[in-house]
Parts: structure tokens; sequence; C-alpha cells
């Protein structure tokens, strides 16, 4: 059942107007879920890539609540090597215990790994 609706939230982000904004180029998305029964969440990452510019997002929510849980964007207008350039947002909210504030993909990846249980 998570699966499937993390599914439909997927299908519905590919469909959204901000994906066909970007209609010349459109982006390679992709999504993980994760159903954690200990808090009853079905949690889905979505995860994003465009190459012009270069872009990278990624967003973990609720899958039936829609309730966004961590975010992360990285976009490189200028062309540099990945390493020099700073995401432009790295969030992540944990319930129940302060927000967490990450620096780089890895990162964003070990903590959504960590609690929520979904991955790249």
């Amino acid at each position: 059942m998570c699966d499937e609706q993390a599914a439909k939230r997927f299908h519905e982000d590919e469909n959204s107007d901000d994906f066909h904004l970007k209609k010349k180029n459109p982006p390679i998305s992709s999504y993980t879920s994760h159903y954690d029964p200990t808090v009853n969440v079905c949690y889905v990452r979505i995860n994003s890539f465009s190459a012009n510019p270069a872009s990278v997002s990624a967003v973990v929510y609720d899958a039936f609540g829609g309730r966004v849980f961590a975010s992360y964007v990285w976009v490189n207008p200028q062309g540099k090597q990945f390493w020099e350039v700073s995401p432009s947002e790295c969030d992540i909210e944990i319930p129940g215990k302060p927000d967490e504030k990450c620096t780089t993909d890895t990162q964003f990846d070990e903590l959504t790994e960590k609690y929520f249980g979904v991955t790249r």
C-alpha cells in the first residue's frame, strides 16, 4: 500500500506545473519509499536531476499526508565543479527532535536514510 501511494505521489509530482515549466530540459526523476510501522508513516523520497542548468533536488515527505520532512536543492548555473557549489537548501525536520541542517548531498543521504529509511 505504501509503495502504491508513493508511486501515485511521484506521478503527481511529474505532472505538476513546475515539472512542465522545465519541458525544454525535463528532469530525470526517480523515487524510493519506506513504510515505518512505529510511527505509521509512508515516506517517499523524490529525486530530480536536470542538465541545463545543472541541478539536483530531493524531497522526503509523507506519501499520504503530504508533510515535508526533508528537502535538498543544488543548482550550478555557472558550470563550476560540483564540489565548488554548496546546496541552496539542505534541511531535515525530524519529528520530536531539533531540525538539522546539512551542507552536502552525502549528509542529506545519510540523514534521510537514518531518520526516514529512504535513499537515493
